[in-house]
């Protein structure tokens, strides 16, 4: 499912940087597609249950440096609209199989971990709770826009009533099948999730938003493409994987 994932995201970040040569299309998906291959079949080498090894440092400092620059990415066009500088190839070549390929594999690292199937349940049902919460919410609600430069249609209420639904999520998930989760930990996780996952959806949006497109593909009806499904899983997969690692 991740490969299928991986593949689909790919291909419609490929279209959205429609300038690139087809070579340059084609290096993206084997590279990231091999990516996410290479981690599955050496995870051990690159998560922190690595006996000792150094390599999961390498993933850590990736993660954190591509996460900075997609920070970066977003105000920068928040204050300067007209004068991005960073997404000039090969930089998007490489921050795509990072963003799309390296982040969405942190699921098989937390697939790979102790009760590895509760934490992925626990990881899909908060996002996508708290991306229903704040689509409703900002529908119903919405008046104050929260990033009008890069989403137009996004709210401040959207946005609160996405951390509402996350934490919410995370408590039914912890009565649910997760009750070794404790509460105050559920909704650490959930207020992190819900704000690094909005976060993941405006990076997201400005991609499209620089190269005049609305959604990034027609994959999903109603949902726009695969990387419209799962910009918000893009961020929190890290967040969750680092978590559950070093804080419990």
């Amino acid at each position: 499912m991740i490969m299928l994932s991986v593949g689909f995201a790919l291909v419609e970040l490929n279209k959205i940087n429609s300038h690139q040569h087809l070579f340059t299309h084609a290096l993206v998906i084997v590279v990231g597609l091999a990516s996410v291959v290479a981690i599955y079949y050496y995870q051990d080498y690159v998560s922190f249950n690595s006996c000792g090894r150094k390599s999961w440092l390498i993933t850590w400092l990736l993660t954190l440096t591509t996460i900075t620059i997609f920070s970066l990415l977003l105000i920068q066009f928040i204050v300067y609209p007209q004068k991005v500088f960073l997404l000039h190839k090969p930089l998007f070549v490489i921050l795509g199989i990072l963003y799309v390929s390296m982040f969405l594999s942190y699921l098989i690292l937390i697939r790979g971990s102790a009760d590895g199937k509760k934490w992925l349940l626990f990881t899909l049902f908060v996002v996508w709770c708290g991306d229903c919460g704040a689509y409703f919410m900002g529908s119903i609600k919405g008046k104050h826009k929260l990033c009008p430069t890069t989403s137009p249609h996004k709210t401040v209420e959207g946005a609160v009533g996405g951390i509402i639904a996350s934490v919410v999520a995370a408590l039914i998930a912890r009565i649910w099948f997760f009750e070794q989760l404790s509460i105050p930990h559920s909704i650490a996780l959930a207020l992190g999730i819900a704000t690094i996952g909005q976060l993941g959806d405006l990076c997201e949006s400005t991609l499209k938003r620089l190269h005049g497109v609305k959604d990034s593909g027609t994959l999903l009806p109603g949902h726009g493409g695969m990387l419209d499904r799962i910009d918000s899983l893009l961020f929190a997969a890290p967040l969750v994987y680092y978590y559950k690692t070093l804080m419990l």
